[in-house]
């Protein structure tokens, strides 16, 4: 009812909360999905290239771990790992900080809040030991949970498209 509320009135209310709204339309719609899906697309091509190598070293140290490993092998592999996997912290997990932050700010618990956590304490843990040279690092999960995650986001997204189409 127009008399009672207006429309940028919704819109705003829905913004404050820490959404996106707008008025539908289909143009804007495909187009909105097509950006995102770019931008899930490039995030995840990101955490998959550098994850790839993360994944190379964290199997040397692993190896290494069995079969034995130089100290100096070790620190440059541990050193290699954390410089890879400031990519994917700084660009591919972005979505899941950014989004842990707004829900923090509105006083709620969505998923990224786990998300972020997860992914920020383990790589905080491993760069404190990186630098320390004790302790184990988890650059590998970092890099594989957020390609994993990010995947999982581009399936969720195709799959509400199609069911908006429905």
């Amino acid at each position: 009812d127009y008399n009672r509320i207006q429309l940028s009135e919704i819109l705003q209310a829905i913004s404050s909360i820490g959404y996106l709204a707008h008025p539908y339309d289909p143009e804007t719609q495909q187009k909105v999905y097509e950006n995102q899906r770019k931008a899930l697309i490039r995030r995840i091509g990101i955490a998959g290239l550098f994850g790839m190598q993360v994944m190379m070293f964290a199997l040397a140290l692993y190896g290494g771990e069995w079969w034995g490993i130089s100290e100096s092998f070790k620190t440059f592999f541990r050193w290699v790992s954390l410089f890879l996997t400031l990519p994917i912290i700084g660009f591919s997990a972005q979505p899941f900080f950014k989004g842990a932050w707004t829900d923090l700010k509105h006083k709620r618990a969505g998923m990224d809040v786990p998300i972020a956590l997860g992914m920020g304490l383990a790589f905080g843990a491993s760069c404190y030991h990186t630098y320390t040279g004790k302790g184990e690092v988890y650059f590998d999960s970092v890099a594989m949970f957020a390609f994993l995650v990010l995947t999982v986001r581009l399936f969720e997204l195709s799959a509400r498209k199609r069911s908006a189409e429905k």
